[in-house]
């Protein structure tokens, strides 16, 4: 059920406090693999299978669009089917508000969680989608210009996500990037177009590495699930992200 095993392993107190701290909703990339499927339980009928595309996700909740010849009610039981890669999960809920098309229909859904589990898999399907979305500009007179020869701009978000650019001048090429996720770090620069990845436990060394702080060294048993986590973040990166920077990271998602 899980979308990750080694890493995103929240416990429930964490859970919890996600929860209570995360209410917002985030946009949903257009590129992001994301398959969905309504299941509207209506009285006495048989179950409707409909299936939708997520257009935005909040820690308890999500909209989903749908055909434009669809209905549904508030407050209608429903389940939502979401697949991701070889992942399957599904999750019990309500309809909270419904709009109909065209050109299509719109449908906001009240998720619940009664069993742990599905719960904490939904968090890490969520994060995915927060820490690419919540990326917002840093002042430039907040960004510390600490590489000779590079310039460098940053994007900060949400849950400790901070995407670093470095490029040969102001608005110039980029030369290599730095996209904390929580505690995962991937790094890419154009002379070697290989993801690298790394976990805030292996910090060793912040002077250490071609890149400022921190400097970190590669863990391998983990190395797989940290490039997924990329992989699935880069396409739900905010529209605010610069063309040139959104292309770069991708060539760098497997």
């Amino acid at each position: 059920m899980s979308f990750f095993r080694s890493i995103l392993d929240f416990k429930r107190d964490t859970v919890n406090q996600r929860e209570q701290r995360l209410s917002q909703r985030y946009n949903v990339g257009a590129g992001f693999p994301l398959q969905a499927t309504l299941i509207l339980l209506g009285p006495g009928g048989k179950p409707r299978e409909l299936a939708g595309v997520i257009t935005d996700l909040s820690i308890t909740g999500a909209n989903v669009q749908l055909a434009p010849d669809v209905t549904a009610m508030r407050g209608e039981r429903c389940s939502l089917r979401l697949v991701l890669g070889p992942h399957n999960l599904v999750i019990d809920g309500t309809v909270a508000h419904f709009r109909a098309g065209p050109p299509h229909a719109s449908c906001g859904l009240a998720l619940r969680f009664d069993e742990f589990n599905t719960q904490k898999a939904y968090q890490q399907l969520f994060e995915t989608v927060v820490l690419g979305a919540s990326l917002t500009p840093a002042p430039a007179e907040l960004v510390r210009q600490d590489a000779p020869g590079e310039h460098k701009e940053q994007y900060r978000g949400d849950e400790e996500a901070q995407l670093t650019v470095w490029r040969a001048a102001p608005g110039g090429a980029i030369n290599g990037f730095e996209f904390r996720m929580l505690n995962y770090f991937a790094r890419g620069n154009k002379l070697r177009p290989v993801l690298e990845v790394y976990s805030q436990e292996e910090v060793k060394d912040e002077h250490k590495a071609h890149y400022p702080a921190p400097a970190l060294h590669s863990l391998r048993e983990r190395s797989n699930e940290i490039q997924q986590l990329y992989a699935w973040t880069v396409p739900n990166l905010a529209p605010v992200i610069p063309a040139d920077v959104r292309a770069f990271l991708g060539k760098f998602a497997r």
